[in-house]
């Protein structure tokens, strides 16, 4: 085992001093193809410049490397990407009504509110807003079981959670539900 890990350490160190004696793999010689660019000289007397020299002086002619137009985007929010469908969204807008109505109807006293349901083409967002941190944390208990959301929506994500300080001011959090189409 001790002769392997030699070996290997003397590999890697050979590798090491090729790439650093090629110039550490930092050669940009450009090709063109034949019949393109400036003629080559005939003169035999002339010699090469040097890489440094050549870096120099091609500072202005170099090629630059063309810039893609648009980068890609990180998508945080895919519900804020979607269009709606209003074929779609209505009728699980009213669903979603129904069964968080049922939900809240559970619950004791009118602590908790949806201030907000939208659906687009996939997703439904619903902003639940309440004082009470015990009912609130047993509704969205109650919205992952059976009679919430678990077996109609595919998934249910909780999103910017905001604890209510304890004396009276509302927590809030975002539920975004997607379902499979």
């Amino acid at each position: 085992m001790k002769g392997l890990v030699v070996l290997m350490a003397a590999v890697i160190a050979v590798v090491v001093i090729v790439v650093l004696v090629s110039g550490g793999g930092d050669d940009r010689r450009e090709s063109k193809p034949a019949g393109t660019g400036a003629p080559e000289s005939s003169d035999a007397g002339t010699k090469a410049p040097d890489r440094d020299t050549a870096r120099a002086t091609a500072g202005a002619s170099k090629p630059t490397r063309a810039q893609p137009k648009t980068r890609p985007t990180l998508v945080t929010d895919p519900f804020a990407t979607e269009t709606r469908d209003p074929a779609w969204a209505g009728g699980v807008e009213t669903e979603l009504r129904k069964r968080t109505r049922a939900l809240l109807d559970e619950l004791p006293g009118d602590t908790i509110e949806i201030t907000a349901l939208e659906c687009r083409t996939k997703r439904c967002r619903l902003r639940v807003k309440g004082t009470d941190s015990k009912t609130f944390q047993k509704l969205l208990v109650l919205m992952e079981g059976k009679r919430g959301f678990y077996g109609y929506a595919a998934g249910l994500t909780l999103k910017g959670f905001k604890k209510g300080a304890g004396d009276g001011s509302h927590a809030q959090v975002t539920v975004v539900l997607s379902f499979t189409r």
